[in-house]
């Protein structure tokens, strides 16, 4: 690249620097996929990967400029970058063309989406914690206080006809940090009991801090169902330093845990097999070697990327959720930062592999208390044959 008209190098810096980004992003959203101790991946992102992708920026802008005046080797690693980044550019470019044209086959099952904006910013005070999180919860466009309460309508090829119009509240990612109070997660309960839900599951992240562990079960256990409440733990949930105090905690709050674990239930007079999976950060995988044969097959999974395995398995629905939709998406092109080993390719919404069926939702809360274009999602899930 240093070998070309400096007004056409220069002319390339934007793309260049998007290429760069892409591989940072690219990087950043692989690693929280991993199975890897928590602290590991706060300390790779703080000391090596927020500095490269911020701190290489003015080096290639300068590189840029000063081209010809250059040493040989800084020439040569130029070139090597910059050939990478705009590698880097025309792979994103390319798979975001893919999953645009992908997205209207993945979304055949979903019937009908109907999306009620709740509005609370008017009840700030009482819903956020004092402090500093008063003036992030006011930043012009930053939703965290407008959740989205989406029912969905998902056609499934395999459901039963007994189980026709069964009802599935699913609540993820709650994150009890602390900067939202009890009464934010009381009114998010308050609006799933509305709903009078068949079923409810909780698809991980419940609890970021162990001084809010109890807290987080007492609101937990105003929640209504007519067949049960499930569980299954997320990766943030490792930071409690308290696993079985934690689930213990929620199965007295009346939450069946189901990490690791499979049950066969008669929901409607029909055999149901509902199973959990938490890896890659809690394991084994659940025992699926003998369901019972002719039951409708159900996955909570925190990670969308669980996603071909359950197909693999034969499993008829999946729900997850982890990547919080990319809590920042941007007009046009979606979501950017999204912590899953396929990129942003399972952010949010409903996708298809044969008669496997996955729904990933945005969540509810997250650790960074900023979404712009991508509401917290409540999502009541209507199951119909097709």
């Amino acid at each position: 690249m240093s070998s070309l008209p400096p007004w056409l190098l220069r002319s390339l810096l934007p793309l260049g620097l998007a290429g760069h980004l892409a591989i940072w992003v690219g990087l950043f959203n692989r690693l929280h996929a991993l199975n890897i101790p928590d602290e590991t991946v706060r300390r790779l992102e703080r000391f090596f990967v927020f500095p490269a992708a911020i701190g290489l920026l003015p080096v290639l802008i300068v590189a840029t400029w000063q081209g010809p005046e250059l040493s040989r080797t800084s020439q040569a690693l130029f070139t090597a970058y910059g050939a990478l980044s705009m590698a880097a550019l025309a792979t994103a470019a390319a798979v975001w063309c893919w999953r645009a044209w992908q997205r209207p086959s993945d979304e055949q099952p979903l019937a009908s989406n109907h999306t009620l904006v709740r509005d609370w910013r008017a009840e700030q005070e009482t819903l956020v914690a004092p402090g500093r999180m008063q003036y992030v919860a006011r930043i012009p466009g930053n939703q965290i206080l407008t959740p989205h309460v989406c029912h969905k309508r998902l056609i499934l090829p395999t459901l039963p006809r007994e189980l026709e119009g069964l009802t599935i509240a699913q609540l993820s990612d709650w994150h009890w940090t602390g900067k939202f109070t009890a009464d934010f997660y009381g009114r998010l309960v308050e609006e799933s009991n509305q709903w009078h839900p068949d079923v409810v599951v909780v698809t991980g992240d419940v609890v970021d801090k162990r001084e809010y562990m109890l807290e987080a079960c007492e609101v937990l256990s105003r929640l209504e169902t007519r067949l049960g409440s499930y569980f299954i733990l997320g990766n943030h949930d490792l930071r409690v330093r308290d696993e079985q105090g934690l689930r213990q905690s929620l199965e007295a709050a009346g939450l069946v845990d189901l990490g690791s674990r499979c049950l066969s239930l008669q929901w409607n007079q029909t055999p149901v097999f509902l199973a959990g999976d938490e890896r890659p950060w809690f394991g084994p995988g659940p025992p699926v070697e003998d369901w019972p044969a002719g039951a409708f097959r159900i996955l909570l999974a925190h990670s969308p990327d669980r996603f071909p395995w359950a197909h693999n398995q034969a499993f008829d629905l999946v729900l997850a959720g982890h990547t919080h939709g990319g809590q920042i998406r941007l007009p046009g092109i979606g979501p950017i930062v999204c912590p899953s080993a396929y990129g942003v390719r399972y952010a949010s919404g409903v996708f298809r592999r044969g008669t496997t069926v996955m729904h990933v939702t945005r969540g509810l809360c997250g650790v960074h208390p900023l979404r712009f274009g991508c509401p917290p999602e409540l999502s009541v899930l209507t199951l119909e044959r097709g």
